[in-house]
């Protein structure tokens, strides 16, 4: 009988290296952007906990501080390209 090697194996179906790959790109990328989405929430919460932490140190009042956090989380309506040619801030 004839021990089984990887490299044996690899030799004999040549097709299968395209075959892993194509499963092992897309999971790498699934995994990856799962974990760094996961990051990114947990990183932002700390930075809110620690805005907010701040804010009542500094002795603000609870409707300020909605205030502030309000302000903060509403998005730019302006594209990055409309600010640049309006001559406003940069990207």
């Amino acid at each position: 009988m004839e021990e089984f090697t990887l490299g044996r194996f690899l030799y004999r179906e040549p097709w299968i290296i395209p075959v892993i790959l194509g499963f092992m790109i897309p999971l790498t990328g699934i995994v990856f952007g799962t974990l760094t989405n996961y990051w990114r929430r947990s990183r932002q919460t700390e930075l809110d906990a620690a805005l907010k932490q701040q804010m009542l140190d500094r002795g603000m009042s609870a409707d300020e501080i909605v205030q502030v956090l309000e302000a903060k989380s509403q998005p730019s309506k302006v594209g990055c390209r409309e600010r640049r040619s309006v001559g406003r801030e940069s990207c």
